[in-house]
């Protein structure tokens, strides 16, 4: 109540009433007090507000009421732009993310910590032959051959154990699945990233060239 400040708890409901359109008569019911009562309590606010009518009076408590209105929605306004500005640079910083893991010249998949596939970019759909649609909610046991998955299913329970930054054999070549059916060498590192409860995983792939070693998910993986 910044116009009236020096108003009693009972004043103030008596104007915001007056202001809503109660009678005196109707303002002592829903206060539970006596229309001598009323009137006793107007004496008072024009003690300290000044004698002005009835209806001065509740003009007064309206256009306070209005002013609250407006600059309560300004600062609503103000909130509102200032989160869609924040909105609008993580978006931003989604997209500069996006546009760096696709322009990567090496596969990159994204999965949460039980294994689906959260992200792919451009290169690890051209290496796996797999379209977005397609491997993205899906398990990323779908890129290992079928007589690995067991094992594949145990090393990444192990990694999240403790997940840390890994190389899956650099020089050693591991065989991952092409939608085709057709197998191919890779090596491929490891890394992960904590967001608040979740954890998420970055695998890094490289397709390795047929003059390297092809060693089946070798121990140091």
């Amino acid at each position: 109540m910044t116009d009236f400040p020096k108003l009693s708890t009972r004043e103030a409901q008596l104007l915001d009433l007056a202001a809503a359109g109660f009678t005196d008569l109707a303002i002592s019911n829903k206060l539970g007090v006596s229309e001598t009562t009323v009137k006793t309590y107007w004496a008072r606010i024009r003690n300290k507000i000044g004698p002005f009518s009835r209806t001065e009076l509740v003009a007064k408590v309206i256009r306070r009421n209005t002013m609250q209105a407006v600059s309560a929605l300004k600062e609503e306004n103000r909130r509102l732009s200032h989160r869609l500005d924040h909105q609008s640079a993580a978006v931003s910083a989604v997209n500069l993310f996006r546009s760096l893991i696709d322009g990567a010249a090496d596969a990159i998949i994204v999965t949460s910590k039980d294994g689906t596939v959260l992200l792919v970019n451009e290169t690890a759909i051209e290496l796996f032959g797999w379209p977005k649609e397609e491997i993205v909610g899906h398990p990323i046991s779908v890129l290992v051959p079928d007589r690995f998955r067991c094992v594949h299913k145990k090393y990444m329970a192990e990694y999240m154990v403790n997940p840390t930054r890994h190389t899956m054999g650099d020089h050693l070549a591991t065989p991952a699945l092409h939608k085709s059916g057709a197998e191919v060498q890779i090596g491929a590192s490891l890394s992960a990233v904590k967001h608040g409860e979740e954890t998420y995983v970055m695998c890094v792939v490289r397709e390795v060239g047929p003059n390297k070693p092809f060693v089946a998910y070798p121990e140091e993986y």
